[in-house]
Formats: C-alpha cells, structure tokens, sequence
C-alpha cells in the first residue's frame, strides 16, 4: 500500500484502537511523551516501546515490537531514523497490516524506501500530535 493522504489517514486513525509508540519517554519535553499522553487521552490503547523504561504514563511499557502479544492498529515512530530503519527491516509479520507513522524526524528517504518495497501503509511528513490529536481534541471541546 503507498503512503497516506491527510483524509485517508484520518479515516484510518478514527477505526483504530491500539497504537504502539517507538520512541516513547518519560520526558514531557519530548514528542515521544506528549503523543503518548494525547494518544491516551483521546482514547486510544497505547502501548509505549522503549526498552529504557519499565512504565510510561503509568502504563506499562515494552523493550520492542517484538514483546507485543496484541496486533496493533498504528504503530508511531519517534527515534531516530536509522533505528527506525532497523526496526521496520525486521518488522513481524503480525504488523504488516498496521499503519507505519513516520514522525517528522524518523526517517529519511532510506525509510520510506524500505516501506515502499515492503508494500507497507505508512504516513510521513505530517505528525500525528499536530495534525490530528490536537485538532481532534479542539474538536471535541467545541
């Protein structure tokens, strides 16, 4: 599948249930922080992968995609885009038909690449925080 238009991934955000954030931190100063907690906020089953961290947000996090036992719908990476590399050349065949959400900063035109030959959904270039969770959240409050 190719890459995602702003509607087509708004739509694909509004079924979704569970989303895993690589990248996910403690640090509030971080976007790997405030996606979690908007993500958690909005409603979604958020699963934080960050092997530095036993929880996150008071949620229990995991060291990799890999100690996930659930499918996940969204899976969000917030590191540096050769680790996201690495992790989306080892994928798990249980997350090939999860959405890829490349945050700006994660990735090159390397990892779109990789997505592309793999036949991946993904999004990139826009971020999940500013160009849904708020406007959905302002939404809401309206």
């Amino acid at each position: 599948m190719p890459a995602l238009d702003f509607n087509g991934f708004v739509k694909y955000l509004k079924k979704a249930t569970t989303v895993a954030v690589v990248g996910a931190t403690i640090n509030p100063q971080k976007y790997g922080y405030k996606i979690v907690k908007e993500l958690i906020s909005a409603g979604y089953l958020v699963i934080p992968v960050n092997p530095k961290y036993k929880r996150i947000l008071e949620i229990p996090a995991v060291a990799s995609l890999e100690d996930i036992k659930d499918l996940i719908d969204v899976i969000v990476f917030v590191v540096p885009p050769s680790i996201t590399y690495e992790i989306i050349k080892n994928l798990p065949p249980k997350y090939k038909d999860s959405l890829i959400w490349l945050q700006p900063g994660s990735y090159t035109p390397k990892e779109v690449d990789l997505l592309e030959q793999q036949g991946l959904t993904y999004v990139a270039g826009f971020c999940i925080l500013k160009d849904f969770l708020l406007q959905l959240k302002n939404k809401k409050s309206e």
